[in-house]
C-alpha cells in the first residue's frame, strides 16, 4: 500500500485529505463505507470525518482485517 499522505500530527490535519486517504486505504483491502465523507470544521476545533454506516458484512471483513494485522 502506498503511504498515506496525511500527516497526523496531532493538529493542521486537513479532513479533505484524511477522508480521500482512508477511502483508498480501506478501498485497498477491499471495503467500502459508503457515508464516509468530510463533514467539515467543527466549533471545538478541527475537521470533522464522518464514518457512516456500512453493512454488517463489511464491519465483519473490517474487523477480521484489524484482527489480522496488530
Amino acid at each position: 500500500m502506498n503511504r498515506r499522505s496525511t500527516q497526523v500530527s496531532g493538529k493542521g490535519v486537513d479532513g479533505l485529505r484524511a477522508t480521500a486517504d482512508l477511502r483508498a486505504a480501506l478501498g485497498a483491502i477491499g471495503i467500502t463505507f459508503p457515508s464516509l465523507r468530510f463533514d467539515g470544521p467543527v466549533a471545538a476545533g478541527g475537521d470533522l470525518v464522518h464514518l457512516g454506516g456500512c453493512s454488517a458484512e463489511m464491519a465483519a471483513r473490517l474487523a477480521e482485517w484489524i484482527e489480522e494485522h496488530r
